[in-house]
């Protein structure tokens, strides 16, 4: 349930749920949600319970596998309750949709403390009383230690970020140096996609050690 104001004549606050079709994938992926604490604008429930604005989420426990698309307008409340819950212990997984806004104090405080973050390629459509397409990306803080098949799906729709790695696809290299006759060398090299997280790269020049360390770390 994100709620946004809307500026006109008649002023007020409109909720807009998140689209089932992009919760589904996500929801399979982690084996269902358990609770969504911020539940009410959407077409159908995303978790077994659902608190609404009456039964005020951020006063309630959170338990199991939380999805959570917060009022937007108090981001900073719903975060650190979600950072309470999950670090009491109360929490298995929290899924936490946001806009995408690395400048602002909330980020700095919350996000930074969550176990991956997802940027999405694109923008969301939202579900309310008319159809709304946010003018800003979208990313998901997530806290707890998110299962392989969540993050292969999210990787397939934008970027995911580990606490010290990124999550991506990769190649997997297999490493063949040949020395010729006229004191030059060649290095060749065939790749195989695999994912995995990786820290960081590596550079290399055709010097023979630097091709011992890499034949290493490949096999």
């Amino acid at each position: 349930m994100a709620k946004y104001g809307v500026q006109g004549e008649n002023e007020r606050e409109t909720e807009y749920g998140t689209p089932r079709r992009f919760v589904q994938p996500l929801e399979e992926a982690v084996g269902g949600f358990d609770l969504d604490p911020a539940s009410g604008a959407e077409d159908s429930p995303h978790a077994t319970t659902t608190y609404t604005v009456n039964d005020d989420g951020l006063r309630q426990s959170w338990f199991g596998n939380v999805w959570c698309n917060p009022p937007f307008s108090n981001k900073d409340d719903w975060l650190q309750k979600a950072v309470s819950e999950h670090t009491e212990g109360n929490t298995d997984l929290i899924l936490m949709l946001l806009p995408v806004d690395t400048s602002t104090g909330w980020f700095h405080r919350h996000v930074t403390m969550c176990d991956a973050l997802w940027f999405k390629q694109g923008r969301l459509s939202f579900d309310g009383d008319r159809d709304w397409g946010a003018n800003f990306g979208i990313m998901l803080a997530i806290f707890g230690e998110p299962p392989k098949d969540l993050l292969d799906i999210l990787e397939q729709r934008g970027e995911v970020f580990l606490q010290d790695s990124r999550y991506q696809t990769t190649e997997q290299i297999t490493l063949e140096y040949t020395e010729k006759g006229d004191n030059s060398s060649v290095l060749r090299f065939t790749t195989r996609s695999t994912r995995q997280s990786t820290r960081t790269g590596c550079t290399f020049d055709s010097s023979r050690r630097d091709v011992a360390e890499l034949t290493k770390l490949s096999r």
